[in-house]
């Protein structure tokens, strides 16, 4: 059993602003100020229905024991990565949130039971309902992160630049390169298969995590599928 359940919100919180796609309509609104505590507690409880007692263990570690605790704690993480760079971008006229698009990803994330990753993972249901929010920033335009910056386009020495394409140059840990992409320290390039010799989980395909015990990407371990 992987953390990669309980892990997935953290994940979609640190790369929001880098995959918007639309998520449907609704006439219930979700405030952006009750975003973080709505989202961590639907995920928490979804958590606390789907994983056995086993599971439950290896997932909490010593961040949280219970719902409620596990809820405060993704809230309070939910809150600082992605509610505040939102409402200082909103602010600053950088960005834009709707707040009936969020309720109807939430509504969305509801409805889905204990049936493996591609309905229980939050990270899964964020990448088809990130446009919820935003940036307004395009080319060359000033910003203080990456939730600033127009779909294409993230935030590097205070300036909103375009993900570099196949085969550009790169820096790794500094250059970010379009989707499906990943930089090998030198250039972009396609991002490795399954069986395929890795370092990390960001030079392997969607979907894949680099298995620590095979050094090659892979399908990661189910998540919770129910008590």
């Amino acid at each position: 059993m992987s953390r990669r359940f309980a892990l997935s919100l953290l994940g979609t919180i640190l790369s929001a602003s880098l995959i918007l796609v639309a998520c449907g309509g609704s006439d219930k609104e979700l405030l952006l100020e009750d975003f973080a505590q709505a989202y961590s507690a639907e995920f928490c409880s979804k958590l606390y229905t789907c994983c056995d007692t086993e599971e439950l263990t290896d997932l909490q570690g010593s961040n949280y024991t219970d719902e409620t605790t596990c809820t405060t704690y993704f809230a309070g993480l939910t809150g600082q990565y992605l509610v505040t760079p939102m409402q200082t971008a909103i602010t600053a006229d950088r960005g834009d949130y709707n707040a009936k698009t969020a309720a109807s990803c939430l509504d969305a994330y509801i409805d889905r039971g204990c049936a493996g990753a591609a309905e229980n993972d939050l990270g899964a249901l964020q990448g088809a309902c990130e446009d919820f929010y935003v940036g307004l920033q395009a080319a060359d335009a000033a910003c203080d992160n990456t939730l600033e910056c127009a779909d294409g386009y993230y935030c590097a020495s205070d300036v909103c630049t375009a993900f570099a394409a196949q085969d550009a140059a790169c820096t790794a840990g500094e250059t970010f390169c379009v989707a499906g992409l990943y930089c090998d320290g030198s250039n972009c390039v396609a991002r490795l298969s399954s069986g395929i010799q890795c370092l990390s989980n960001a030079q392997c395909q969607a979907g894949l995590v680099c298995d620590p015990v095979s050094g090659e990407c892979a399908q990661p371990d189910p998540i919770c599928d129910g008590q």
